[in-house]
């Protein structure tokens, strides 16, 4: 990561912080709103933790739904990294005949905390053919952007034909970023049946604005070799 060299015992100090907190420590999201409540500014934002989501707009083609039919949920994931993150639910498919169907979810996520930065996203989802191949065919995929430099690229996808299942991918940044531009695009085409997505979770993890940023399993060895220090000193 690039990012500025802090002083060891901050990050002990911040390790030992990250073991001590309970696995289920949370911060009370605010309540699911639809896309349209976001799109039209009736609520211009939505807050998960230190994460505003702003500036949302939807377009549709095809048999994919109206922002109106679309839930925007907050999702928080404590373990085995904090994730903050919403996800977008709603009947997100094509059925067979009159060509491809498509939906374009564009937003802005802001850190709101100036000490951190975002340094990786994630993105899970349910692309499916219905019925199962081989009696359904076609494909279904939703894709993430973030136009920075270098371009950032995730992506889940069920095709039939050569099969491929992709559920969940991930990416950490070159470098950390406290605001980020997201386009989301989901295709799905089916040839016969139906393809569908009903949710696509995005969620983003964070550490230090300044300073290298440790793995969690680093973050664990720096922890324990403090508490070995420690030990040390009282055997002393």
């Amino acid at each position: 990561m690039k990012f500025q060299r802090m002083f060891v015992s901050v990050a002990i100090a911040g390790a030992m912080a990250v073991l001590a907190m309970p696995a289920q420590a949370q911060v009370a999201p605010t309540a699911p709103v639809t896309l349209e409540d976001l799109v039209s500014g009736r609520i211009p934002t939505i807050t998960v933790g230190d994460k505003l989501f702003s500036d949302f707009r939807y377009t549709a083609t095809g048999d994919m739904p109206a922002a109106s039919l679309v839930n925007v949920i907050p999702l928080i994931e404590a373990s085995p990294v904090a994730l903050w993150g919403i996800t977008f639910q709603g009947a997100f498919h094509d059925f067979a005949g009159g060509g491809e169907s498509s939906a374009t979810i564009r937003y802005k996520v802001t850190v709101t905390d100036s000490d951190l930065v975002i340094t990786d996203i994630h993105l899970r989802g349910d692309p499916k053919i219905l019925p199962d191949p081989p009696l359904g065919s076609g494909f279904t995929t939703g894709q993430l952007l973030i136009d920075q430099d270098p371009l950032v690229e995730l992506l889940v996808e069920n095709v039939s034909s050569p099969a491929s299942v992709v559920l969940v991918d991930k990416v950490v940044l070159d470098i950390g970023y406290s605001v980020l531009d997201v386009d989301t695009f989901i295709t799905a085409n089916a040839d016969v049946g139906v393809a569908n997505i009903s949710f696509l979770d995005t969620m983003f993890s964070q550490g230090p604005s300044g300073g290298d940023i440790p793995e969690p399993a680093s973050l664990s060895v720096l922890a324990l070799g403090a508490l070995g220090l420690l030990a040390r000193r009282r055997q002393m």
